[in-house]
């Protein structure tokens, strides 16, 4: 884009990408070149703030699988320790069971006296919550009451009771690995509430494929890595394939994924070894060839015809 002089008379060039090729234009006159140009600078700069905001997207949705691996840590941080407590240990990387240890944690609900006590860290001054509560479905008057409650007010608190003893809420707010749950659905099934419900059905049904309704306290607490686990891959695989091959975006996403696949081998090996079975668990991929996913878009860089 820009003005040059052809036998004394000055013309506005632009070029664009038309059928793979690059087409040249002249545009004649002072005035209308001028207009020309300024509409070729809007369009320009509406390019660049729609990359800007689908790569804002971008980095919150990869802050949000972060925090979904954050919180996978912890789970496996705890499932190892009520692992080892009920006498399994790691040999080169392999799970195994000391003398007796089977037995025991085999027993339905076992868990170790004192367990929780194990992992719990002194208090701080203030620690920021990883996964924050959403206050979703909550009346815009009682919302500044729950903002209190999470700072510590004590009135606030006793208040905030009423909505504590509803499952609905205490479930979401106070179980970390549900909270990663629902966010991971959230990124697959946007504001469509049935795909929402038919996700949570789908991945309760997971869970009892792979045995929770017999499971002891180690294999439902495997079970839940699980799901998770697959949840997270399927949501990165699904984000992966709606963006062009080779971007510094895709990359970006599959590295993710492949953090995501090595968590998902591991808690199957781990569940595996704690339901005693010789082969892995299977779980459903996700059919990524199917017209469910979003066409991909261009790389950074890459022209688009205007």
């Amino acid at each position: 884009m820009a003005w040059t002089t052809v036998r004394g008379r000055r013309y506005y060039r632009r070029s664009r990408r038309m059928g793979g090729r690059v087409v040249t234009e002249h545009v004649t006159g002072e005035r209308l070149g001028r207009m020309v140009e300024r509409l070729d600078a809007v369009k320009r700069e509406r390019r660049r703030f729609a990359r800007l905001n689908d790569r804002l997207d971008l980095d919150v949705f990869l802050v949000g699988i972060a925090d979904c691996l954050a919180v996978d840590d912890a789970l496996g941080d705890v499932l190892a320790l009520l692992a080892g407590l009920c006498g399994a240990y790691r040999h080169r990387r392999q799970w195994r069971w000391a003398r007796g240890g089977k037995a025991m944690a085999n027993k339905p609900n076992a868990t170790p006296g004192g367990t929780l006590a194990t992992v719990l860290r002194p208090a701080v001054t203030e620690v920021p919550a990883l996964l924050p509560p959403s206050f979703a479905g909550v009346p815009e008057a009682d919302r500044a009451m729950l903002r209190a409650a999470a700072a510590g007010d004590p009135a606030a608190l006793e208040q905030s009771r009423k909505y504590l003893t509803q499952q609905r809420y205490a479930r979401v707010w106070g179980d970390a690995v549900y909270a990663a749950r629902c966010w991971i659905i959230s990124q697959t099934c946007g504001t469509d509430r049935l795909s929402a419900k038919a996700s949570h059905s789908f991945a309760d049904h997971l869970a009892a494929d792979l045995g929770w309704e017999r499971a002891t306290a180690l294999e439902k607490l495997a079970i839940t890595r699980v799901v998770n686990n697959w949840l997270m891959v399927g949501a990165l695989e699904a984000k992966a394939g709606g963006l062009a091959a080779g971007g510094r975006e895709r990359g970006r996403v599959e590295r993710s994924l492949a953090q995501a696949e090595r968590r998902l081998a591991q808690s199957l090996k781990m569940l595996a070894f704690f339901q005693g079975e010789p082969t892995l668990p299977s779980v459903p991929r996700l059919p990524l060839a199917s017209a469910t996913v979003p066409a991909a878009r261009p790389a950074d860089g890459e022209r688009v015809a205007d």
